[in-house]
């Protein structure tokens, strides 16, 4: 106990004649990872304290903190260990630092921390922590390009044709493939690299990734002489001689070899705009400067971030013969593997696109065959103009809801307030207000995008057909006519039903749907839009279940 005092005392006195309060920087703290015996060692960033290393205790210029830990000996008494840590900040995702240690030291009376400090020589360890949740920084040029390499592990130089850098989609990522070489005793590998963190020290450029699924590796590069030492652990040690690296890399740029033929571009009526998919979690851009389409995904979990996952070049146009419909073969950039894709635009109204984009394939041949896009083996989106305004909803009018066990009356009510609104309300009170932000027809069944007015990137298709003398809108998850919930909210009701009675807007608001439909139609489909628009306010609306839908509207 009395051991403990003293120690809590010097470290008081220590505070106080520093003049300053140990903390560390608010954007130190965060969990850490670095490279321990054989594997990967988390260490926890606090306010004053650091995992395994101790709590703060003073602090000087030049990022140097003193920090104590307590432990318990084998006489039931205290040992306390002081260090100085000088941590270089090398990036927002990394830092690097030397420790000296010293434990029951005789006297910490003076300048103590400058004391042991001073202990620091260039001959002690430098340690590298590099954040767990790093968002991803792009790669040096030099690296996000197709380069052909021999490398040397220690027993000679492996000049195998296989062994290749490649760019990915990302400019952030970059794909390594290291080729046999049984001679010396080298197996092969690859994995995808990303790039966690990059700065230039007196000695050159340094470059820490992530490699492959759960290792990490740091790089230090000259670009002049196109050469590369790697290290074979999350450390930084051992490879600013380049040439005595535990991994030496010496690289040239690879041949090109591009298929060519007559030029080929995307239609103006989407190259000029941004897209997004109804879940908001893809982005499809037009990239002038490389006359690539872009789909950028959004990354969610600890830290959020958008990463490039496809770049997609113009290859061939392909004649369709369908009325504001359009088909490519493109050369496709998928992450970090290559080949070609066929994509069928079509244009659904002024703001939406149906998207169908086939297999990936080695040859541009057969990339638009029926096969390659088949459902099984395509992929459809709906996108819709990110800059898009809302339109008027088709089914003006109040609708009456009917609720099992439940006292309170709830509407929904649909260009009422706002032409573009719809409006779920309980006792009078709004509960939830989304809005329609397209609408167009296929043969006898219409389509509504909707959104929620507070996520309005987040959006669902709902589907419904004029069946005299009933109107049935159903959520129509993706457009593809399968419809199995009616329209909902975010409320927390167990399942209810509409009633089959459908009152005028109060206001009396008429209203006329602004967004063209590019489908065809044929006489009798027109003749219906034009009784839903003159006689909407009066159609019943059939008994049918409103559902949660939380996870698809949030």
């Amino acid at each position: 106990m009395a051991a403990y005092l003293y120690g809590a005392v010097i470290c008081y006195l220590i505070t106080v004649a520093s003049g300053q309060v140990c903390s560390f920087p608010p954007n130190w703290r965060d969990t850490w990872l670095i490279s321990g015996f054989q594997s990967i060692l988390e260490y926890q960033v606090t306010s004053n304290t650091i995992t395994s290393k101790g709590t703060c205790q003073a602090s000087g210029g030049d990022n140097r903190y003193l920090l104590l830990s307590q432990s318990s000996d084998s006489n039931d008494g205290q040992t306390n260990c002081y260090r100085c840590l000088v941590f270089t900040v090398r990036h927002v995702n990394l830092l690097q630092f030397k420790e000296a240690i010293v434990c029951d030291p005789p006297n910490t009376d003076g300048d103590f921390l400058d004391s042991l400090c001073g202990r620091i020589h260039n001959s002690n360890i430098l340690n590298t922590l590099i954040r767990k949740h790093s968002v991803p920084v792009p790669c040096p040029k030099a690296l996000h390009s197709d380069l052909d390499f021999s490398y040397d592990r220690g027993d000679g130089t492996c000049t195998s044709e296989d062994s290749k850098i490649k760019k990915c989609a990302s400019e952030k990522s970059f794909h390594i493939q290291m080729g046999d070489c049984g001679s010396y005793g080298y197996s092969g590998e690859e994995a995808e690299v990303q790039c966690l963190a990059d700065w230039k020290s007196s000695l050159g450029y340094w470059l820490f990734v992530k490699y492959g699924e759960s290792d990490y590796r740091c790089m230090y590069y000259d670009i002049t002489a196109k050469t590369m030492g790697m290290s074979t652990d999350a450390s930084c040690i051992g490879i600013s001689i380049i040439y005595n690296a535990p991994l030496f890399i010496e690289w040239q740029e690879s041949p090109t070899s591009v298929q060519t033929v007559e030029p080929c571009s995307y239609d103006t009526f989407f190259t000029q705009r941004e897209w997004s998919d109804l879940e908001a979690s893809s982005i499809y851009r037009y990239d002038l400067s490389t006359n690539e389409l872009v789909v950028d995904k959004l990354v969610s979990g600890v830290v959020t971030y958008t990463e490039t996952v496809q770049r997609l070049t113009c290859f061939q146009k392909i004649y369709t013969g369908v009325e504001h419909k359009q088909q490519f073969v493109a050369q496709v950039l998928n992450k970090c593997e290559r080949g070609y894709q066929c994509l069928s635009f079509k244009r659904k109204s002024d703001t939406v696109i149906e998207l169908v984009m086939g297999a990936l394939t080695s040859s541009s041949a057969n990339a638009c065959s029926a096969r390659k896009m088949s459902s099984s083996l395509s992929q459809k989106r709906i996108l819709v103009d990110v800059n898009a305004d809302p339109v008027a909803c088709p089914l003006p009018g109040i609708y009456s809801v009917q609720q099992q066990s439940h006292a309170c009356s709830l509407t929904v009510e649909m260009g009422c307030s706002n032409p573009s609104e719809i409006e779920l309300k309980e006792c009078d009170m709004i509960k939830s207000t989304m809005q329609c932000l397209a609408s167009w027809s296929e043969g006898n069944t219409n389509k509504i995008i909707i959104s929620k007015k507070n996520h309005p990137k987040k959006s669902n298709c709902y589907s419904y057909k004029i069946n005299e003398p009933n109107t049935v809108l159903q959520l129509d998850e993706g457009c593809n006519n399968q419809a199995p919930n009616i329209l909902g909210s975010q409320l927390y009701y167990p399942p209810f039903k509409l009633h089959s009675v459908v009152e005028q807007c109060k206001n009396g608001l008429t209203v006329k749907s602004s967004d063209k439909n590019y489908q065809s139609q044929t006489s009798s489909d027109k003749n219906t839009g034009n009784r839903l628009q003159q006689n909407m306010v009066y159609l019943l609306v059939s008994a049918v279940t409103l559902t949660l839908i939380t996870t698809r509207l949030p």
